[in-house]
This record gives C-alpha cells, sequence and structure tokens, in this order.
C-alpha cells in the first residue's frame, strides 16, 4: 500500500505541481518504482546490506556536490587552464546542468530513496515482537523525512538549474540553504549507518549466544 500511494503522490507532484515532462521525468519515476519493488520480495536479512549498500551511493553522491556547493558559498573562481580563470558559480552551473539532465543520475538517485523506505519498511515488517522493532521504526522514520527534506529544500533549487536555457548567477543565491539540508541529510545518513551495523552485530551475535545457552 505504501509503494502504490508514494507512485501516486509522486507522480502527481511531479507532473502537476512541478510540471515536469512525462519523458524522462514521470517515466523515469515509474521504472524506479517498478525497481524498487522488488525490495519487498527479498529475505528480511538482506535489508541491512542493501541500506548500507545504497546509503554508500548517497554519501558519495552528496560528498561530490558539496564540492561545488563549497565554491558557490565561497564566491570563488576555479583555475581552467594557464590564464583562464572562471567563476565558481558557472563551473557549479556546468556541473549540476549537466548531472541534472542525466538520465541514469537522476534514475539512480530516485530508485537509492525509494529503496531505503522500503527496506526500512521491510525490516520493521519482519522485526514486529523482536527487541529490535524500535529501532526499526526510527530507520523508517528517518529515511522518510530525509526524503522530505532533500524534496522540499534541494529538487525546487536543482528545477530551477536544470531548466534554465543559459548560466544565471542568482540562481546560486542563499545556496547556503542547499548545503545546511545536504548537511542534515549527511548526518541522518551517518546515523542510520551506525544503527544499520548494530542491528548487524546483534544478528550475528544472538545466534552464538543462543547457542551457547543452549549448551
Amino acid at each position: 500500500a505504501g509503494w502504490a500511494v508514494s507512485l501516486v503522490v509522486s507522480t502527481f507532484w511531479i507532473r502537476f505541481v512541478v510540471g515536469c515532462p512525462v519523458w524522462p521525468d514521470v517515466a523515469c519515476g515509474f521504472v524506479s518504482h517498478l525497481i524498487a519493488l522488488s525490495v519487498l520480495w527479498l529475505e528480511p536479512r538482506l535489508m541491512i546490506p542493501i541500506g548500507l549498500a545504497l546509503m554508500g551511493v548517497c554519501v558519495g553522491l552528496m560528498l561530490v556536490d558539496m564540492a561545488f556547493d563549497l565554491v558557490i558559498i565561497r564566491e570563488g573562481s576555479v583555475r581552467l587552464g594557464p590564464t583562464t580563470v572562471t567563476p565558481g558559480r558557472l563551473v557549479a552551473h556546468h556541473y549540476y546542468h549537466t548531472m541534472l539532465n542525466a538520465t541514469h543520475i537522476n534514475m539512480a538517485m530516485w530508485t537509492a530513496m525509494l529503496c531505503l523506505v522500503l527496506a526500512a519498511a521491510r525490516g520493521l515488517e519482519a522485526s514486529r515482537g523482536t527487541p529490535q522493532v524500535r529501532l526499526w521504526v526510527w530507520l523508517c522514520l528517518q529515511s522518510s523525512s530525509t526524503n522530505c527534506v532533500y524534496m522540499y529544500f534541494v529538487i525546487p533549487r536543482y528545477l530551477a538549474i536544470r531548466e534554465a536555457q543559459a548560466y544565471d548567477a542568482a540562481a546560486f543565491d542563499r545556496w547556503w540553504e542547499v548545503l545546511a539540508a545536504r548537511a542534515v541529510l549527511l548526518a541522518s545518513i551517518c546515523y542510520a549507518v551506525t544503527q544499520c551495523m548494530r542491528l548487524t552485530l546483534e544478528q550475528s551475535v544472538a545466534p552464538e549466544l543462543q547457542r551457547k545457552r543452549a549448551a
């Protein structure tokens, strides 16, 4: 049910609220939902490795983006060659404009965000009646809230840059808001990683303790 709600709401938001075209945005969202749906049929014990791998992808992309964020905020310049000095905002514009118009990048990020939520929901369902249920509840809330932060604070700025026909320095005004949102997301993901590692240790130690008690 949650998967279906996500598909309907996100499709409506992308197409009618944001005004994105059916191709590639709506189509990519639909395909990403189909890919993420496979998570619901996997064994619960695979949720943690999948979550860690996906969070690694998200962290890697965010760290690269943050390098350009810092160039924008510092109002720095980038030397391209021995004599050419280019404003940092212009370099960031070319980077973001290229990345945001790459269908495979958008689909990878969309799929990762969906899979994180569905993996947490799958883990929560499997952990009912166990001491780990509270931790899975937190992971569900954490993954859902971080997605909302990303959609509210970052995506609108990205869309403005992606649709721009020419470089506009004003598009990067108050970019510290994007960096702040990204820092919150990074901290949240790092915390989720520690919790997943904790669950992994508990799952690996629990059978050994049970064997010792039985002996």
